[in-house]
């Protein structure tokens, strides 16, 4: 589980995970657009978006405050 707090327009990139692992990101104050692959998720407060963590990944701020966001990873069992 990780916490992010993104400042106006930074953007960080997710590295991908193994094979079959799933992502779990909230959105917890701001806005947060989620890029997976070449979809792109608008996020705000409250919203969760489930998705494979082992895509290309990344977050941006795409509001006019400080954003912040919970990632919680759910690697995939051998």
């Amino acid at each position: 589980m990780e916490r992010m707090e993104l400042e106006p327009r930074a953007r960080l990139g997710g590295t991908p995970h193994l094979g079959g692992t799933r992502e779990f990101f909230t959105c917890v104050s701001g806005e947060i657009t989620l890029s997976v692959g070449t979809d792109a998720h608008v996020l705000k407060p409250g919203d969760v978006l489930a998705f494979p963590g082992d895509q290309p990944h990344a977050y941006q701020n795409s509001g006019p405050g400080r954003a912040v966001g919970i990632s919680l990873v759910a690697l995939a069992s051998t």
